[in-house]
């Protein structure tokens, strides 16, 4: 018996960038703003290089999820469906990404190694909890979902 390859189109893909670049360009641009003490410039700086850099990010990190199975199963009403643990592995590893991330994009549009360590303690908690609803909600979106057999 050949297992079923449950795969998501780059489309989709691309839709999830969209929505998770608005969550976080709004959550990089707060915590920029309260990290930094309320200076505007930098939380601009902050908003402006995590559009850019996280974005690719995010792109390269769904597309080799895609492609590994641990934890999908079919689903009638979904198609198909991931299971509670791969989307906490999946933040664990996008953590990891997000973590030098948010350090490299505070430090840059500051100049100040506290700013790049405040970003990187606002995303742990703040950007985790908004990923792992990010991904929960899509879950149950059927859009761009296909079974290869």
């Amino acid at each position: 018996m050949t297992k079923n390859k449950l795969y998501e189109r780059i489309p989709r893909t691309l839709i999830k960038i969209i929505s998770w670049r608005i969550l976080m360009n709004i959550s990089q641009f707060v915590g920029g703003w309260l990290i930094s003490g309320g200076n505007l410039s930098i939380a601009m700086k902050i908003f402006g290089w995590s559009a850019v850099i996280n974005s690719s990010c995010y792109y390269l990190h769904e597309r080799v999820w895609n492609n590994i199975s641990l934890g999908k199963k079919q689903s009638i009403k979904f198609l198909f469906y991931e299971k509670i643990p791969r989307t906490l592995v999946k933040i664990i590893t996008w953590r990891i990404i997000m973590t030098i991330s948010q350090f490299v994009i505070g430090y840059i549009s500051s100049g100040n190694i506290w700013i790049g360590i405040g970003m990187i303690g606002y995303g742990a908690i703040v950007n985790s909890t908004i990923f792992y609803l990010h991904e929960r909600i899509w879950n149950r979106v059927r859009l761009g979902k296909k079974i290869i057999e």
